[in-house]
C-alpha cells in the first residue's frame, strides 16, 4: 500500500486545473464541518452570548472556526498519506493524496491560506482574539506538521484538544464580550475532558492499525487498547462532574439536564461495553464506534444545550 501511495503521488503532475480544484473540495469533510465548526461554536454562543451579534461579528466569527480548522485539516491530509494509505476504510484509503486524484501541494497551499485568512479575520476582534487564535494555529501545525507532528505521539494529542477546547471557549466569550463566561464555564471543562481527552484518545482508537502500519506511535499503541479506553472512560465519567455544575449554574432547564445526562451517560456505559470487547480482539468496526459514538453523544447533547437556553433569550 506503501508503493501504491508512493505512485499515486508521482502521477500527480497529470491532474489538470479541474481535476485539482475538485480534489480540495473533496478533502472538505463536511461532517466535520457540522459538528465540530458549526455546532459547536453555535451551543458556546447560545451559552455566552448576552445581546446579539451583528453581522460581521457572526461572519467574521464563523469564518476564523471553519478557516482555521479546514485549514488544518488539508495541511495534516499531506502528512497522512502513508498512513491513509495502510487503512481498511474507503473513507480514509481513497482521499485523493492517497489515489493519486489530488496533488500534496495544493491542498498544502490551500491549508496555509486559510490559515490566513482565520488569522487575518482575528484582529477583527482585537489584539486578545487575534492573539488568541494565533496562539492556537501554532498548536495545530505543531500537531498535524513535521517536525513535530505530535498527532503521531502518545499523550500530546491528549493535552493539545483539551488547550483547543478551551481556547475555543475563550475566543467566543470575548467576542460576545459576555458576563455569563463563567456560569457557562463548567461546559467548557465538560468539553475539554469528554472530547479533548475521551473522544481524543478513542480517535486513536479508531486509527489504531493503519497508525501502527504507518510507524505512528499515538497513544494506544504504546500504552494498549485496555489502559487507553481506561482513560477515556474515566475522563468521560469526570466530565459529568462539570457538566452538572454547569446545568446547576447556568441554569438548564430540567428536562434538558435530564435528557442530556441520560444520553451522556448511556453512551459512557456503551463505551465500556465496547472497551471490554475490544480488549479480548481489536475490531475495526467496534473501534469506529467507539469514536463516532462520542460525536453523536456530544452532538445530541449541544443540540440540547442549544434547546434549553431559548428560554433566557
Amino acid at each position: 500500500m506503501v508503493n501504491q501511495s508512493f505512485h499515486a503521488r508521482g502521477a500527480q503532475g497529470y491532474l489538470s486545473w479541474c481535476d485539482r480544484a475538485w480534489s480540495i473540495v473533496r478533502s472538505l469533510r463536511a461532517v466535520t464541518r457540522i459538528w465540530f465548526d458549526i455546532l459547536a461554536p453555535l451551543t458556546m454562543v447560545s451559552i455566552l452570548i448576552a445581546r446579539p451579534l451583528t453581522a460581521m461579528q457572526v461572519v467574521v466569527g464563523g469564518a476564523i472556526t471553519i478557516c482555521a480548522h479546514l485549514g488544518a485539516t488539508l495541511i495534516s491530509d499531506s502528512a497522512d498519506v502513508d498512513v491513509d494509505a495502510m487503512s481498511v476504510e474507503t473513507s480514509r484509503s481513497k482521499r485523493v493524496l492517497v489515489t493519486g486524484k489530488g496533488r500534496s501541494g495544493d491542498l498544502i497551499i490551500c491549508g496555509y491560506s486559510l490559515l490566513a485568512v482565520a488569522a487575518f479575520c482575528a484582529f477583527y476582534f482585537g489584539y486578545i482574539v487575534g492573539s488568541l487564535v494565533l496562539v492556537a494555529l501554532l498548536i495545530a501545525l505543531a500537531y498535524a506538521t513535521r517536525p513535530l507532528l505530535l498527532s503521531a505521539r502518545p499523550i500530546w494529542p491528549q493535552i493539545i484538544w483539551p488547550v483547543l477546547w478551551l481556547i475555543m471557549y475563550a475566543l467566543i466569550a470575548v467576542i460576545c464580550h459576555s458576563p455569563r463566561w463563567l456560569s457557562g464555564f463548567g461546559f467548557a471543562v465538560f468539553v475539554a475532558l469528554f472530547m479533548g481527552v475521551g473522544e481524543g484518545i478513542t480517535q486513536d482508537v479508531h486509527d489504531l492499525d493503519n497508525d501502527m502500519a504507518g510507524g505512528r506511535r499515538t497513544t494506544p499503541g504504546v500504552f494498549g487498547l485496555s489502559a487507553s479506553l481506561a482513560i477515556s472512560i474515566a475522563a468521560q465519567t469526570a466530565s459529568l462532574f462539570p457538566w452538572l455544575i454547569f446545568c446547576a449554574m447556568y441554569p438548564m432547564p430540567l428536562v434538558v439536564s435530564v435528557l442530556a445526562t441520560t444520553t451522556l451517560i448511556v453512551w459512557i456505559l456503551v463505551l465500556v461495553l465496547l472497551a471490554r470487547r475490544l480488549r479480548y480482539a481489536y475490531s475495526k468496526s467496534m473501534a469506529k464506534w467507539t469514536h463516532h459514538g462520542c460525536i453523536y453523544a456530544f452532538s445530541v447533547t449541544n443540540i440540547l444545550v442549544i434547546l434549553g437556553t431559548l428560554p433566557s433569550r
